[in-house]
């Protein structure tokens, strides 16, 4: 059975040790996950036209309902009178 501080142990609550193999297989990981995802590599894909309108669109449906709360935040209190 692994050593326990007898405070913890009192409290009823065992201290695991924690393996130090762990960490630098999750440090391991962590750095081949960066190189694949940081890694450059072309896309051989074409954006047509048609995205652009729908990004421009969508912006502008953004915008639009934005001052349209904002007009019926300012306009309410005179509308009520």
């Amino acid at each position: 059975m692994g050593t326990t501080n007898s405070a913890a142990y009192a409290a009823g609550s065992p201290v695991v040790k924690v393996n130090p193999m762990t960490r630098s297989v999750k440090l391991l990981l962590l750095i081949a996950l960066l190189i694949v995802l940081l890694a450059p590599s072309p896309a051989y894909a074409y954006i047509g036209p048609g995205a652009g309108f729908a990004l421009a669109g969508s912006f502008f449906a953004v915008f639009a309902a934005f001052f349209s709360a904002a007009l019926l935040l300012i306009t309410w209190p005179v509308r009520l009178l």
